[in-house]
C-alpha cells in the first residue's frame, strides 16, 4: 500500500484541545474510525496551511510501504502520523496520529502545590536530583539511564536504516516509561525527513543541541551527533548538564569500563 485516502476536517467529530506549539494545535479525536487502525487518536492541525499536503502523503504512506513486521515497530517506537486531513480548500489541515500512551505520562509538583500531568519527555533525565525532587519526581538509577539511551539508540537507528533523518533530537521530542521495553516513545514524526525528500515542517535544532555543522544542517551524521550529546547528558547528570557539549563531565561518573 502506497496511497491512503486523505481524511476532511468534517469527518473528525468532536475535538477537544489538549495542547499547542508554535506550529500546531492538537485535539483529541472522539469516535473517529480509521480502517484497520486502532485508536486513540489526536488530530495535530497547523497553523501555517501552506504545508506540502504530497510531503504529508509521503510521511503518512512511508508507514505503509513496511512490512508488517517493521510496521509494528515502527507503532513501539513513535507516534507516526496515519492520515493527512485536508482542509475543505483543498489545502493541509493537518494531520491524524496516535494518542501518546498513558504510561509516557507523569504528574509533576506545581510551585503552589497543584500537579499537572505532562508526557514524561526527557528534560529531568539533566537535572540534580535536588531539582527533581522538588517536582515530586524520583530520580532514575544509572541502570535504567543506559536502558534509556540503548532504547533511544534503537530507534535512530531502525529510522535511519529505512532512510529516514530524525532531525530535532533533544529531551522535547520523545517520552520514556521504564516499565516497558522499548522504554522511549518518539513523537512530532511530521518534521521527520524521508532520503530524498523536502522536510514537511521545517527540521529546526532546539538550542544547544546545534551541531558543529551549523544550524541549516540536518542529516544521520547530526542525528548521531545528537544522540552522542544525549547520552552524555544523560549519564552524567548535574547542575547545567542539559547544556553540556564536555566528554570529560563524564569522567567520576561512569565506572571507566
Amino acid at each position: 500500500m502506497t496511497s491512503l485516502e486523505r481524511l476532511h476536517r468534517d469527518q473528525l467529530g468532536e475535538l477537544d484541545q489538549i495542547g499547542k506549539g508554535g506550529q500546531a494545535r492538537v485535539y483529541l479525536v472522539r469516535g473517529l474510525k480509521v480502517p484497520n487502525e486502532r485508536g486513540p487518536f489526536v488530530f495535530k492541525e497547523y497553523k501555517d496551511k501552506r504545508i506540502s499536503i504530497g510531503g504529508l502523503d509521503g510521511i503518512a504512506g512511508f508507514r505503509y510501504r513496511l512490512t508488517d513486521y517493521d510496521r509494528a515497530v515502527l507503532d513501539t517506537l513513535t507516534n507516526w502520523p496515519q492520515r493527512v486531513v485536508e482542509a475543505a480548500t483543498g489545502g493541509t489541515d493537518g494531520v491524524i496520529i496516535p494518542l501518546i500512551p498513558d504510561d509516557f505520562f507523569h504528574e509533576i509538583r506545581r510551585p503552589d502545590g497543584s500537579r499537572k500531568r505532562l508526557p514524561r519527555d526527557g528534560q529531568y533525565l539533566a537535572q540534580p536530583d535536588e531539582r527533581c525532587r522538588r517536582v515530586g519526581l524520583s530520580m532514575v538509577g544509572l541502570g535504567d539511564r543506559y536502558r534509556i539511551c540503548r532504547d533511544l539508540a534503537l530507534a535512530i537507528g531502525f529510522l535511519h536504516k529505512r532512510d529516514v533523518c530524525v532531525g530535532d533530537i533533544s529531551f522535547n521530542n520523545f517520552t520514556y516509561h521504564l516499565g516497558v521495553s522499548p522504554c522511549v516513545y518518539l513523537v512530532d514524526c511530521d518534521a521527520f525527513r524521508l532520503k530524498g525528500q523536502a522536510p514537511v515542517v521545517p527540521q529546526l535544532h532546539t538550542p544547544d543541541w546545534i551541531p558543529p555543522e551549523g544550524s541549516k544542517v540536518q542529516s544521520a551524521r547530526t542525528d548521531e551527533y545528537k544522540l552522542g550529546l544525549f547520552i552524555l547528558r544523560v549519564l552524567a547528570p548535574r547542575e547545567l548538564s542539559a547544556q553540556n557539549r564536555n566528554p570529560a563531565w563524564a569522567d567520576g561518573a561512569l565506572d571507566p569500563r
